[in-house]
């Protein structure tokens, strides 16, 4: 949408893109947006926030998870404390979809212990993918030497601002 915008001169703000992002998926916003932030809402509402330069291990168990699943799931809580962006630097926190994930799908419950043994690992949205942080590429880059040949992995560096940022006002 963003390179679109641009080729196409639209000129939208991106307010604009973000609110049409939202018809195509509640992710789709996020990437629009294009910083750090903190997300409520369905992913419509963003906060900047500052993030350190980190590197993370990413698995992907090769399994599809149904989100609506997910959700409707009787054994999904509901009940964790919601965070504030002023916590938000101090806070435990938690992914509620994770334990009806790994009850669903092993694989995704195997890539957490294994990729735990090296840092706190945790899965991704409604998942499949699990994700742990590392404060340097070589640290990031000596856990996927590790991985076993029967798990798929890759290292990924974050960005303060997506490469398109300035492509929207």
């Amino acid at each position: 949408m963003l390179v679109l915008n641009r080729l196409w001169q639209l000129n939208l703000p991106r307010s604009k893109l973000m609110a049409l992002g939202l018809s195509l998926g509640a992710d789709v916003p996020f990437f629009i947006f294009g910083e750090s932030a903190f997300v409520e809402g369905i992913g419509e509402i963003m906060t900047p926030v500052a993030t350190p330069d980190t590197y993370f291990v990413i698995l992907h168990p090769a399994v599809h998870v149904s989100t609506p699943q997910i959700f409707r799931d009787p054994s999904l809580t509901r009940n964790t404390p919601p965070i504030t962006v002023p916590l938000l630097s101090s806070a435990v926190t938690q992914n509620d979809l994770e334990a009806v994930a790994c009850k669903s799908h092993p694989k995704i419950a195997e890539s957490i212990t294994w990729l735990s043994q090296y840092a706190n690992a945790r899965m991704t949205g409604s998942g499949s993918c699990v994700f742990a942080s590392f404060s340097s590429p070589n640290e990031a880059n000596s856990v996927i030497y590790d991985l076993p040949k029967n798990m798929i992995g890759f290292v990924a560096r974050s960005l303060s601002k997506h490469p398109l940022h300035e492509f929207a006002e």
